[in-house]
């Protein structure tokens, strides 16, 4: 999702190869918005990656236009996010204290903050299980090296 980030926020169009997980989701959006031109890895040839790619190469094509207009909207975000930060703050200081918007592990212990104790149980059963296979196999061991020293005694 960076490198589709990278290429919105610079204004450029973007040819899309989905390969795995969430890049065929990606390469969908991004088409959809009309940001990019999707080529599916099982169509990919010499002609079509041609294709695209002088399907989104001219400064005034769909794909160039549409890309430098939502880097611009992109671009024009910190202003937007500093009216909400004012909005926030002016929100508070008539409201008061707005308990609601703590999380709560602000109250947890460290204890519970980390799941410490549930670490301490599962290396607990862990450590039990290791010395019950060490036991099993000690055993098993024991066992055949008493019947191994039986037959040469016989």
């Amino acid at each position: 999702m960076n490198s589709v980030l990278e290429a919105i926020f610079c204004g450029k169009p973007m040819v899309t190869i989905p390969l795995f997980v969430d890049q065929a989701l990606n390469a969908k959006n991004m088409k959809r918005r009309g940001l990019a031109v999707v080529v599916e890895k099982d169509e990919l040839d010499k002609d079509t990656l041609i294709a695209a790619i002088r399907q989104t190469l001219p400064a005034n094509s769909s794909y160039a236009l549409k890309a430098a207009k939502v880097a611009k909207y992109l671009r024009g975000r910190p202003d937007a996010a500093r009216a909400e930060i004012v909005r926030w703050v002016k929100l508070v200081a008539e409201e008061g204290r707005m308990d609601h918007l703590v999380l709560a592990s602000r109250d947890m212990s460290f204890i519970q903050y980390f799941c410490l104790d549930i670490i301490a149980y599962l290396l607990a059963q862990f450590l039990v299980t290791l010395f019950l296979i060490y036991r099993v196999l000690k055993f098993v061991y024991l066992r055949c090296r008493i019947s191994i020293v039986k037959r040469k005694t016989e």
